[in-house]
């Protein structure tokens, strides 16, 4: 996967940031959320997604708040191909639990890095998620990241309903 940095945000992003709670009733289609994606916390931020395949650049904490799903359908639904968070002293972690079991669910890689300060927005990034390697194509710079095993399967086969129908072909077969 490849993908632009068009976005960098600090810390603590929440799930509302992203996409706001009256909208979640608007509709049932997935990529409808799209649409209304950072709406007033970034409005900008879809025009600096189209026409490209995205990677969004964020600190600690992002997707932060609710349960809510919908926060990663409006961020997979505008080209992004992955988003690389800084770790958390603290918790150890770039994401919540919540929002980064949604992400893996829905195929959206997380990569968690200990510093994302050299990358900056115009750089291309290239994830290596089989050996869990982030190139910053632009610097020639390389970064390891871990993943644990299930997650990784569960992403490469393209979330949960990728690997459901992967495992209905083998029973079929």
């Amino acid at each position: 996967m490849q993908g632009i940095v068009t976005t960098i945000y600090g810390p603590d992003v929440n799930t509302d940031d992203i996409i706001r709670a009256d909208i979640l009733q608007e509709t049932w289609d997935k990529r409808d959320f799209a649409a209304y994606a950072f709406d007033k916390y970034d409005p900008d931020f879809r025009t600096r997604c189209e026409g490209q395949t995205n990677v969004i650049v964020t600190g600690p904490n992002f997707g932060s708040g609710s349960s809510r799903e919908q926060a990663v359908y409006a961020i997979a639904y505008n080209n992004v191909a992955f988003v690389v968070g800084e770790r958390d002293p603290v918790t150890g972690t770039a994401y919540p639990d919540i929002f980064y079991r949604n992400a893996m669910n829905n195929g959206l890689p997380l990569v968690t890095l200990d510093d994302i300060g050299g990358i900056e927005e115009g750089d291309e990034l290239s994830l290596d998620l089989a050996n869990e390697i982030l190139t910053n194509v632009t610097k020639g710079t390389d970064y390891r990241f871990t993943v644990p095993a299930a997650d990784k399967a569960l992403l490469l086969a393209g979330g949960i309903i990728g690997m459901a129908r992967t495992d209905i072909e083998k029973l079929l077969a």
